[in-house]
């Protein structure tokens, strides 16, 4: 795989962490690599004091899809408690009344 460029890792950490992306980013990649990342580490990448190593672009893509399937899980599960409180919550539609009878017609002029 090719050198991930500064952009590349602050854009996939941003999208994944949020602003303050680096304790989180150097958290994910120590889990994944199995090796202690700090994240001073991580600003001495961004600042340009040190190239960002090549062992992080294979991670941060297992990093990215680990965290999209979280967020596939957390997505469908918010879902499934919204439903179970609508049904809990919001009262159901009132049923519509029957018709009431016909109103009988008076006699017709005429006859």
């Amino acid at each position: 795989m090719s050198r991930l460029t500064i952009d590349e890792l602050a854009g996939a950490a941003a999208l994944a962490f949020g602003v303050k992306w680096a304790a989180p980013l150097a958290d994910a990649l120590s889990r994944e690599a199995g090796r202690t990342v700090a994240a001073t580490q991580i600003h001495q990448w961004t600042s340009g004091a040190r190239p960002v190593p090549a062992w992080v672009a294979d991670v941060i893509v297992t990093v990215l899809k680990r965290h999209a399937h979280e967020l596939q899980r957390q997505a469908r599960a918010t879902y499934a408690e919204a439903q179970r409180l609508e049904l809990v919550l919001v009262p159901p539609l009132p049923e519509p009344e029957p018709d009431a009878e016909p109103e009988a017609e008076g006699p017709t002029m005429g006859m």
